[in-house]
């Protein structure tokens, strides 16, 4: 299970070859005669807005292009409650290592948005342990710095009227790979 789908994945190939091509695009308008501004001007929203497309399709950025925004922020109102995925595991060397949500993606709400909800589902729960245990992996290459064993907890906290936070604590799941 993958967090971009295929077609995703196609469509921002598509979008980075196309703001690629607008700069060699430009050239030739340039030469045939027309004019220096309005060439540049086109190439360049082109450029822009092809870029910031597909970077957001590829999850890249931690923001909607050009806004400032966070993607997945989300607006709590008082009193009511939120789920945070909290992530750790044990590494080859036995020791127990807490995985921040910015070390799996530039922003970390897009662990929460992307994978809480598979993790929470039986049905893609191990497809998705199994997808973010390698991802981490991955990015580790020292074998004794992977993990063995992956867990997932979420933290349910609300926020009082008067601005106290409660936090409890809720086991999710235990993920250990199949041995090879």
């Amino acid at each position: 299970m993958d967090l971009i789908p295929f077609p995703l994945l196609v469509l921002a190939g598509v979008l980075f070859g196309l703001a690629l091509a607008a700069p060699v695009s430009a050239f030739a308008r340039w030469r045939r005669g027309e004019r220096l501004s309005r060439v540049v001007g086109s190439a360049a929203l082109v450029s822009i807005v092809g870029f910031q497309l597909a970077v957001g399709l590829l999850l890249i950025d931690v923001t909607w292009p050009f806004t400032g925004y966070p993607m997945y922020a989300p607006r709590v109102e008082p009193g009511a409650s939120m789920d945070v995925l909290l992530l750790s595991g044990t590494t080859r060397r036995d020791e127990e290592v807490a995985i921040a949500g910015a070390g799996m993606f530039s922003d970390p709400l897009d662990l929460q948005a992307r994978a809480l909800p598979a993790l929470r589902d039986p049905a893609t729960q191990t497809t998705m342990a199994a997808y973010v245990l390698r991802y981490y992996n991955a990015a580790h290459s020292d074998p004794h710095d992977q993990l063995v064993t992956l867990r997932g907890d979420v933290e349910r906290r609300s926020i009082a009227g008067d601005g106290t936070v409660s936090r409890v604590l809720e086991p999710l799941f235990v993920y250990r790979p199949e041995a090879p």
